[in-house]
Formats: structure tokens, sequence, C-alpha cells
């Protein structure tokens, strides 16, 4: 998957069961667990990691991997864990050669969160991704975003930057859908004229936003 420094690396096996007390997990959530077969906090990244004083509010990463024992996302556990955890946290769930993996976008310490979201990508076969040159935590954390989302990262944003750039993207998004509906249904031309004015507008304003850098 990730080939982070070997300075991140944890690699801390829990019993399944003791995570379910710590999270105080219901009955839906314990059987969703029934899933998992092992559970572990395989990296850990953090100001220690680049020998910097970065004074980001975003402090750790924790990185999960889970074993799984059915091809079925243990979506209300990943919920409930990560609601638990007042770090970042990014997931990956392995069965057989394929990989899930989930990351929740979560400001901590701020009484406004942008968007809490959850972005994932289905099971696939796993690889290993390119790690650009990272030296801060910001950067980590919006490297894990990228990489679920989509969306490239500008090198001056920070996490928040990119998020509140991608809500815009997805603002569009509906807004070219919805445009796109309406010029298949309108019979009247100057609607269909204005509509389509409307349409290109909207994927100027996306890819101008989509670019990495401005």
């Amino acid at each position: 998957m990730f080939n982070f420094s070997s300075k991140t690396i944890i690699n801390k096996e829990f019993k399944l069961s003791d995570i379910l007390k710590q999270i105080h997990a219901d009955k839906d959530v314990k059987a969703d667990a029934g899933k998992i077969n092992k559970i572990k906090l395989s990296n850990v990244i953090n100001t220690s990691t680049f020998n910097s004083d970065d004074e980001s509010i975003i402090k750790e990463i924790y990185i999960f991997e889970l074993e799984l024992n059915k091809k079925e996302v243990p979506a209300l556990f990943l919920k409930e864990l990560d609601k638990s955890i007042m770090f970042q946290t990014f997931f990956i769930c392995r069965f057989g050669d394929e990989i899930y993996t989930q990351i929740t976008y979560k400001v901590i310490d701020k009484k406004v969160n942008l968007d809490n979201r959850t972005y994932s990508h289905n099971f696939h076969q796993d690889e290993e991704i390119p790690i650009p040159r990272i030296d801060n935590v910001q950067l980590a954390y919006k490297f894990l975003l990228e990489y679920e989302i989509g969306v490239p990262g500008r090198h001056s944003e920070t996490p928040d930057e990119y998020m509140q750039r991608v809500k815009e993207i997805h603002k569009l998004d509906f807004q070219i859908g919805k445009t796109e509906m309406a010029i298949v249904h309108e019979t009247q031309p100057k609607l269909k004229f204005k509509y389509n004015a409307n349409l290109r507008e909207y994927k100027k304003q996306k890819k101008e936003l989509m670019k990495a850098e401005e």
C-alpha cells in the first residue's frame, strides 16, 4: 500500500473484544465486527516521524489494517471506531489480495466541521502507491485525502482549504448533473440555450478548481 517511513511503523495488534469494549459497541456493531479476523495499528504519523516542530492542528494520523473473513466492509464498526479516536484515521481492510480503503475527514478542536463525509475506494488489487516528498503531518494527511477523493492537491493548501475546494467541486457536480437533465427534458429553444450556457460555465469553473496548481 503506502511505503511510509519505517519510523511510522507500529504493527500493534489488538484484541477485537477489547476494542469493542472501548467503543461501547452495541449488538449491531458487534455483529458487524464479526467480519473481522484481525485488527492492528500499522502506522502512526506524527511530528516525530518528520523530526519537525509542525504547529498544525493535525497532530497524529493512525493507520489501521483489518484482515477480513468475508468480502464485506464492516462499515458500522469502522464508523464507531473512528468516532472514538481523537486523531485522524485511515483504514485499510484486506480480503485476500484485495483491499478496501477509507478516510473520514474530521476537524479536531474546531467548532465548525467543513465536511465530515467519508471517502473510500471499494475492493481493488493492492499495489504500492508512490508517496511524494512530505515533510510534515499536515501534508501527509492531505496526501491521504487526495488519494481517496481523487482531486489533485495544491502544495500551498492546508487540508481545510483542500476540503473546501473539494466541497465546491461537489456542488458544481450537482449543478452539472441537474443542468444536463434539464437540457434533455427542455423543449423551449431559448431555455435550452440558457441551460447550455450555464452548463459550459459550470464545467469551466470545475476545470479551474480541479487544477493541481493555480
